[in-house]
């Protein structure tokens, strides 16, 4: 019970800020997170897992996919527009030589929604929370390698999406 107490005080805020930018809720996010650590409370000896961030994380990830799906949609989106979200975006700084963030916001926010998930998932941890490449790997559950890979791929594909001429983008 120890390690799930000190888990808490590690990553507690972490899981809610991460729920809450999946959920586009913070009382959904809530919910999802009591019922996180309930699970993880109930693992009869949790000395024996390898990575406890990231089982915890992979719970929460479980537990947000069962939301989704019961609410038909398969991912969450930030909507951009509420007052609460402009506060956590940041714009990545090779994207702020390439677009005018405040003229392409809506288009920024799509190319970031029609991320195959992992993509957007590493995305929104390292530009959205500025989290380094080890607590992204927890919270994900993969390699830092893998972290590495999905932000490449997010970020080549978001950029040749915003750069396309469908979407009237232009190098600035």
């Amino acid at each position: 019970m120890k390690l799930i107490h000190e888990l808490y005080r590690k990553c507690g805020r972490r899981l809610l800020d991460y729920l809450t930018a999946r959920t586009g809720s913070r009382v959904d996010a809530k919910e999802l997170a009591q019922e996180t650590w309930s699970r993880m409370q109930g693992i009869a000896d949790p000395e024996q897992i390898d990575n406890p961030e990231g089982y915890l994380f992979a719970v929460a990830d479980n537990l947000f996919t069962n939301y989704a799906h019961a609410r038909g949609r398969s991912r969450a989106a930030l909507d951009v527009d509420q007052p609460a979200a402009q506060e956590l975006l940041v714009v990545q700084e090779s994207f702020d030589k390439e677009i005018d963030a405040a003229a392409y916001g809506k288009d920024l926010h799509e190319a970031l929604r029609r991320l195959p998930l992992r993509q957007h998932d590493a995305v929104v941890l390292k530009y959205w929370y500025d989290l380094r490449y080890e607590e992204i790997a927890a919270t994900m559950g993969v390699s830092i390698n893998t972290v590495k890979k999905f932000l490449k791929q997010g970020t080549r594909n978001m950029r040749s999406r915003l750069l396309s001429p469908r979407a009237g983008m232009r190098l600035l």
